[in-house]
């Protein structure tokens, strides 16, 4: 929770989260945390990383999979 609450909060300064466009930082990190629900973590109290989910979402070519976060 400490790492996802590190997150939320660079969120909660940026769009994104190494600079003003999506880079591989956020394509890295992005299936890690859309898939953590599998693990039983609760995403709900992370506004700024949901916000972000649809942000990743929104990219062209973006292709979903089993299991990410809705």
């Amino acid at each position: 929770a400490a790492t996802l609450q590190l997150i939320d909060e660079a969120l909660a300064e940026s769009q994104w989260l190494a600079g003003e466009e999506a880079s591989i930082a956020d394509l890295a990190i992005y299936p890690y945390l859309a898939l953590s629900p599998e693990g039983r973590v609760d995403l709900a109290p992370f506004k700024n990383v949901l916000r972000w989910f649809g942000d990743i979402r929104c990219l062209d070519g973006y292709v979903d999979m089993p299991g990410m976060y809705e």
